[in-house]
């Protein structure tokens, strides 16, 4: 005989304190857009005194994709950002 699947939203203990607030990845969404901007910002001085062989190659293996990573990123954070609510929602 299986044991029951435990509870989704068990009571917390009595040393617990549960967040005032939602959990949400938002934070995460504006420091990783901040970053990119800083990043780039960074990169068009750095670029604009390095313009050697090195230099494009460095963009190309590190910068190139760099934009498409980052809005794929921003995606995922928003699915976890929806199903963190959903989960909040669930165990209220």
């Amino acid at each position: 005989m299986r044991p029951p699947p435990p509870d989704p939203c068990p009571l917390p203990s009595p040393h617990f304190s549960p967040p005032l607030t939602p959990i949400s990845a938002s934070p995460s969404k504006a420091i990783l857009l901040d970053a990119t901007r800083q990043l780039q910002a960074r990169w068009t001085e750095t670029r604009a005194t390095w313009r050697d062989h090195k230099a494009a190659d460095f963009e190309n293996q590190y910068l190139a994709g760099l934009s498409t990573d980052v809005h794929n990123a921003l995606r995922v954070i928003d699915e976890l950002d929806k199903l963190l609510q959903q989960i909040h929602a669930d165990c209220e």
